[in-house]
């Protein structure tokens, strides 16, 4: 990107940081060249693009203004996506492909990263899989029901009635 970016507009360190992986672009410098982000995030991604294991790349100013596909991934992606913290640029690896040495990031918007099973055990609880999603926001709900006391202020979820007897 740094040289992309050298390149098009001129030289300067154009990456302050990033946060995994998405890069936060020097806006100072965005200024000095007389150029917008809008052009900074395009020039990144088409060179991120063209990068080996790239699932996809997103602007800043994309996800903003709408412009993204309608699919799962785009709406995941927009749903975590943050204008004031959010770096210029958010980078997907392809599914199953992993950045560093070891572990895991958690960070992708696939269902390796995103599905997490919910288990609840009680009396007046029905046993069963429920194979339907639920939110995370479902959890705080149905054990305030479950405990019988009010729901926590500012709960959004739902209760999960379908596991009563």
């Amino acid at each position: 990107m740094e040289k992309a970016l050298s390149e098009r507009f001129g030289e300067g360190k154009w990456v302050l940081g990033n946060s995994d992986t998405s890069p936060y672009f020097n806006r100072e410098l965005i200024a000095k060249y007389k150029t917008s982000e809008a052009e900074v995030e395009n020039v990144a991604a088409t060179t991120v693009r063209a990068l080996p294991h790239i699932y996809r790349v997103y602007t800043a100013t994309q996800l903003a203004a709408g412009q993204i596909s309608r699919d799962s991934i785009s709406t995941a992606v927009n749903n975590g996506f943050y204008r004031a913290r959010n770096g210029n640029l958010i980078i997907l690896f392809e599914p199953g492909y992993i950045t560093g040495n070891s572990g895991s990031t958690h960070g992708s918007p696939f269902g390796y990263d995103t599905h997490v099973p919910v288990i609840f055990l009680g009396a007046g609880l029905r046993p069963g899989h429920y194979y339907q999603k639920i939110m995370v926001n479902d959890i705080a709900p149905t054990l305030a029901a479950i405990a019988g006391v009010a729901q926590p202020t500012g709960a959004v979820g739902r209760v999960l009635q379908e596991m009563w007897q």
